[in-house]
């Protein structure tokens, strides 16, 4: 069979476009490590205690990008557990640590 050369030119280009196209839309896996412990802060002249996430208060920002794989690992370093709630994820109420 004779496959014409502007045919088997095109064919090609078509299956390098696709090949290419497939990283532009593949899902891109964003990981964090968040170390939750008990920290002792001094705001007003008097030491409290403070539940701090990798030693910031208030947490750091997870940012992400619509069609990312969010892999989120907790170190719970606290004596008691602990739950997180996120703000700007749709989340069923009982899988949103409220």
């Amino acid at each position: 069979m004779n496959i014409p050369k502007n045919v088997t030119i095109r064919l090609l280009q078509a299956v390098f476009i696709l090949l290419c196209s497939q990283s532009l839309f593949a899902q891109k896996v964003v990981r964090y490590e968040l170390y939750v412990k008990d920290t002792l802060v001094n705001y007003a002249g008097k030491e409290k205690r403070a539940i701090s996430v990798n030693g910031q208060i208030p947490m750091p920002t997870l940012t992400f990008t619509e069609g990312d794989t969010a892999e989120i690992v907790v170190h719970n370093q606290l004596k008691e557990s602990t739950s997180l709630h996120w703000h700007g994820v749709f989340l069923p109420n009982k899988e949103d640590g409220v």
